[in-house]
């Protein structure tokens, strides 16, 4: 019975994680890493924000015409921060885009790579068996491809298991009651 447990919560896992998407994940992801691995560049992305709107406020206060000289220092030095607030935003814009790639990746390697190799080595072993006399013609479909007749196998459970949570998110999702909030 552990085994069964253990597929019903791979599936389940893979199947919350189909159901966010593997982008939402992925956009979390991102901002968890940003924030520990990048939290120097945020922070001087911020930085430059606020001087660029307190150089737009001094530049707002400034007449062109009566004090060319300091608007046109402002002028420069509003470009200078703009053109340094750009290169920093695509360079974010680069790593996000390389990073949700290989994330998402990563994710369905993971989920599904798991599943793949669970079903290759118990492949002939039994999940557990079925009570004799209760799907007597049928249960050699039960126990396909390897298992013992009389039995279920890891292919036919994780089916069940996927078809079984893939129903019920359906039936939440249709009937507007989310156990997790779906907009995050």
């Amino acid at each position: 019975m552990a085994l069964a447990f253990f597929i019903a919560m791979i599936v389940l896992l893979t199947e919350l994680m189909l159901w966010f998407g593997y982008s939402q994940i992925a956009s979390l992801a991102y901002i968890v890493y940003l924030n520990i691995f990048k939290k120097e560049d945020l922070v001087n992305q911020r930085k430059i924000k606020r001087a660029i709107l307190t150089v737009r406020q001094e530049l707002a206060r400034t007449s062109p015409q009566d004090e060319f000289a300091n608007w046109a220092r402002l002028k420069r030095k509003l470009d200078k921060k703009v053109n340094e607030l750009e290169r920093i935003t695509a360079s974010f814009g680069y790593l996000k885009t390389s990073f949700e790639v290989k994330f998402t990746s990563f994710l369905w390697v993971a989920s599904n790579g798991i599943q793949i190799i669970l079903m290759l080595y118990f492949l002939s072993t039994p999940v557990f068996y079925l009570p004799q006399g209760w799907f007597s013609p049928v249960t050699w479909i039960f126990s396909m491809p390897f298992a013992p007749s009389g039995s279920v196998s890891v292919c036919f459970w994780f089916l069940a298991c996927r078809k079984m949570a893939k129903k019920v998110m359906v039936t939440y999702k249709d009937s507007g009651t989310y156990f997790i909030q779906h907009s995050l």
